[in-house]
């Protein structure tokens, strides 16, 4: 029986490794089990809806002042176009010109000389309902259309 004790001690010891003739000890790593947790999820939410404003209609050219300001280089015309007023609104017109002419506001009957340098201006108060054209006399260019409502 004794010896199959020390048979089983030899082995225990093997095992560990240490042999009977060994003074050294081998630590054997331990395994432990760490537990896997998988990675916090955040819930998926959409973002906030937005509205975008209904784009709106602006009329083409109404200024709060009346005042209507068109420059005319060569055959380009900035500033023209539809001049919108109400009956009753005091109306200024302001043309500026590269060439040397007359700007004239038909039904009106109103004209301002304009040419380099020199501005000319129109101003009366909107009485007559209508739509007048407004244009470079001798040239014959039209500069727009007054809408008188």
């Amino acid at each position: 029986m004794r010896g199959l004790i020390v048979s089983t001690l030899a082995l225990v010891l093997v095992a560990c490794g240490t042999t009977s003739g060994e003074d050294s000890t081998t630590a054997v790593p331990s395994t432990t089990t760490t537990a896997v947790t998988p990675p916090a999820t955040t819930p998926v939410t959409s973002p906030p809806e937005t509205t975008t404003p209904a784009p709106t209609t602006v009329p083409a050219v109404t200024p709060p002042s009346g005042v209507f300001v068109i420059s005319i280089d060569g055959t380009s015309i900035v500033g023209g176009g539809r001049l919108e007023v109400a009956l009753g609104d005091r109306v200024t017109i302001r043309v500026e010109s590269d060439t040397t002419d007359e700007a004239h506001l038909h039904g009106y009957d109103l004209h301002a000389d304009v040419g380099p340098g020199e501005s000319g201006e129109i101003s009366f108060e909107a009485t007559i309902p209508g739509i007048f054209e407004l244009e470079l006399e001798d040239s014959r260019i039209l500069l727009g259309e007054l809408v008188v409502s």
